[in-house]
């Protein structure tokens, strides 16, 4: 009997481990297989704790690798600085014509174009005089310290904040900005309407979930009122960026894995680039369904080309206004 239970009990004793190894294994290779493989098979889910599958720097630590704000090709012209003093002007007065349109006349009746200060609030007029219906600016850790009371209170009502981004070299080291959260608390106790963009330079799907998931993960716990924009464009050392010479196909695919995990963390999603980047790197009629946010620094104050259907208006990146330090870029919506 003794020898009985002896050789039943080294059967049981070994069979249970088995048993849980095998059930171990069950659960964690679904779990390991929906990291690791292919991003359609991640369902574009954000991943969660991307710090400790990835390394991420702060934005300062690579100087080589990101750009000051956003990057164009070198071939895109680089506007003079629009310098607009703080000075209040008496003009004639305001006009509304019958679709809701409004101008500003000086006093010899003559509609204001550009930024214009009037009753101490800041406003935007195109080439035809038309009044853009809100005005903002994007910022990045560049911009230094700013005062977001002092925006609100000449009339800036949005900001757009640069989360982070990756950098542009082969390694493609993640990046957060150092500056935020403290822009990201300063604009929205200020009252501003707030959204965020994050620089692109994934080279596959997998990468552009990662770069979403750090994204969600930095804005655990707050709202946005506006979308999370990726920002894809050529980078600083063009065409020398991991990301420069993509093809349209695998730009679109990174941009809907991004875009998709971003919606599925209860987000909206929105699209960042040049006017020409839009229409020589991107298929316009697959961004129908996301926001876009257009740079196009033209002269004269004309709007840029209906080649673009844009929602908000990027028309300088060297503005100058009380509350930041230099120059800034300045963005509005008609």
């Amino acid at each position: 009997m003794k020898k009985f239970f002896s050789k039943y009990e080294k059967a049981i004793l070994l069979f249970f481990p088995s048993v849980a190894i095998v059930v171990g294994c069950l659960v964690l290779i679904p779990q390991l297989l929906k990291i690791f493989s292919s991003p359609r098979d991640l369902e574009y889910t954000a991943i969660p704790n991307i710090d400790q599958l990835t390394e991420v720097v702060d934005a300062q630590d690579l100087p080589d690798e990101i750009n000051a704000g956003h990057q164009f090709a070198p071939e895109e012209a680089v506007p003079e600085a629009i310098d607009q003093p703080f000075e209040p002007e008496t003009y004639y007065g305001w006009r509304e014509s019958e679709d809701g349109k409004r101008t500003y006349l000086d006093r010899y009746g003559t509609p204001l174009h550009g930024l214009k200060y009037i009753d101490n609030n800041l406003f935007y007029f195109d080439e035809n005089g038309i009044c853009a219906e809100r005005i903002g600016v994007d910022v990045s850790f560049y911009n230094g310290t700013i005062n977001w009371r002092h925006l609100k209170e000449i009339g800036i009502d949005f900001a757009l904040l640069r989360l982070g981004g990756r950098g542009w070299g082969q390694g493609g080291t993640l990046y957060d900005d150092s500056l935020f959260f403290n822009y990201l608390n300063g604009a929205k106790a200020a009252g501003l309407t707030v959204g965020v963009y994050f620089y692109s330079a994934a080279v596959n799907q997998l990468e552009a979930v990662q770069e979403a998931s750090l994204v969600v993960q930095r804005l655990r716990g707050f709202s946005l009122e506006m979308p999370v924009y990726l920002d894809i464009e050529y980078s600083g050392n063009y065409p020398g960026g991991r990301a420069d010479t993509l093809s349209m196909a695998k730009r679109m695919e990174n941009i809907k894995a991004f875009c998709r995990t971003i919606e599925n963390a209860g987000y909206s999603a929105g699209i960042y680039s040049s006017e020409s980047f839009f229409t020589d790197e991107l298929s316009l009629d697959a961004l129908s369904r996301y926001d876009i946010w257009m740079a196009s620094y033209t002269e004269n104050n004309a709007l840029p080309s209906q080649k673009v259907p844009y929602n908000i208006w990027q028309l300088t990146d060297r503005g100058r206004l009380p509350g930041i330090s230099g120059t800034c870029d300045i963005n509005v919506m008609f």
